[in-house]
């Protein structure tokens, strides 16, 4: 079996031997390459929050809270009536948008878990429990 050098000779046409271009560049050039792959790769396996999305379709999530802020967005000429809560919780809040006239399903001031769909300008409510 023919073995092969890790590092083959420069072909014809390839540019000089030089201080710019040691014999050996492509090598070097290959050489830092894979280190420069392989370097990317660790530092985003070893990130502990990497966010995957975009076109992904991650389905139903949920979210709770007390119900501390409920608005309605009348339909303005768009076609959508949105309804906006905010939930509070755990010293942070939550403002989601549900399609729709919603406001019924969260009461001020009660605990609530939601369940639901996210979408482009609002999202399809699927459940609401008080808790």
């Amino acid at each position: 079996m023919e073995r092969r050098a890790a590092c083959p000779e420069p072909a014809e046409g390839s540019p000089p031997a030089g201080p710019l271009f040691p014999p050996d560049w492509r090598c070097l050039v290959n050489r830092l390459l894979v280190v420069l792959v392989i370097a990317c790769l660790l530092s985003t396996l070893s990130c502990g929050d990497v966010f995957v999305g975009g076109a992904i379709n991650l389905g139903a999530q949920s979210a709770a809270g007390m119900v501390s802020i409920v608005q309605f967005s009348a339909d303005n000429g768009s076609g959508v009536s949105i309804t906006i809560i905010t939930l509070a919780g755990n010293s942070a809040a939550n403002t989601l948008s549900f399609c729709g006239d919603q406001r019924t399903l969260f009461p001020l001031d009660k605990q609530v878990q939601v369940k639901f769909t996210p979408g482009q300008s609002c999202s399809t409510l699927l459940t609401v429990s008080l808790v």
